[in-house]
């Protein structure tokens, strides 16, 4: 009989699929209900302007061409902190939200969004854009994000590319989440204050040195193709379930560790760890 010893107790321990169930690790990801994914692409391109028109009047006029137009410096936009905006709203351009120019948190998740602009407020901590139409990729304008930015959320568009690969991140990034974007894998650096990591369901066959010396203290690679992993010895919650993993090796130690799910893996044992006052078994 192998054991499993750990210096604080796990909250959970999912070993195999006899042991336990996968526990909720999906953050609100389900769609609203309501949410139609066939929206006429003529209703969500001027879809801002009614969004504008009726939260904020007076904020968009007529041009020389008759055509609606946002007032940039229309004062009801100026001491904006927050914007929520779902599928009840559909709009697939955000270019205009550069004009909230102390605007702190902006969540549009479910909807039709396409592109990201290029000018975000510079006061963005957090971006939200949950499953929209954008291409993830190094060459988007990933790069014109906001070097203050805190929260990244742009996982399961409905447009992906064949292989995604992750851009350079905003160096202050905390929480990153790219869930089902057909990531192949890491990038070759992680932002050192990035303490919460999604990718979940992509395609990573390996995880490489920047996660294991990473500061991710929660930590979603389920449903993805690895096969071994080195982890980061601040990790407190880890779901690595349903991947091929056959090793599974720490740096130093791991002393914070709550939960941890790894059932359906190809798991023969887990790392040997300090001696501890708490047992836990692995397998028979």
């Amino acid at each position: 009989m192998q054991f499993l010893k750990l210096r604080k107790p796990l909250t959970a321990l999912l070993l195999s699929a006899a042991i336990g169930t996968a526990s909720a690790q999906s953050p609100g990801f389900d769609p609203p209900e309501g949410f139609k994914d066939d929206v006429p692409e003529k209703e969500t391109k001027t879809g801002h302007i009614l969004y504008l028109k009726t939260y904020y009047s007076g904020c968009v006029t007529k041009d020389n061409e008759n055509k609606d137009v946002v007032i940039p410096d229309c004062a009801k936009f100026k001491d904006v902190k927050s914007l929520t905006i779902d599928y009840k709203n559909p709009m697939n351009d955000l270019s205009w939200v550069k004009y909230f120019i102390k605007l702190e948190k902006l969540t549009v998740r479910w909807n039709y969004v396409k592109t990201l602009p290029d000018t975000f407020p510079a006061t963005l901590k957090t971006i939200d854009l949950y499953s929209n139409s954008i291409s993830v990729n190094e060459a988007s304008p990933l790069k014109y994000l906001p070097s203050g930015l805190e929260s990244l959320s742009l996982g399961n568009q409905s447009v992906v590319q064949a292989e995604t690969v992750i851009p350079p991140l905003p160096s202050n990034l905390k929480y990153l989440e790219l869930t089902a974007s057909n990531i192949a894998s890491l990038p070759d650096s992680l932002p050192s204050g990035l303490t919460t990591l999604w990718l979940g369901s992509n395609k990573i066959q390996f995880a490489n040195t920047a996660l294991a010396n990473s500061n991710v203290k929660i930590l979603n690679l389920s449903y993805n193709k690895l096969t071994t992993l080195i982890l980061p010895s601040s990790v407190t919650n880890l779901y690595l379930n349903n991947n091929a993993l056959e090793s599974i090796q720490v740096n130093t130690t791991i002393d914070s560790l709550k939960e941890l799910n790894v059932s359906n893996n190809n798991l023969a044992n887990l790392p040997t760890l300090p001696p501890l006052s708490y047992f836990f078994k692995c397998r028979e």
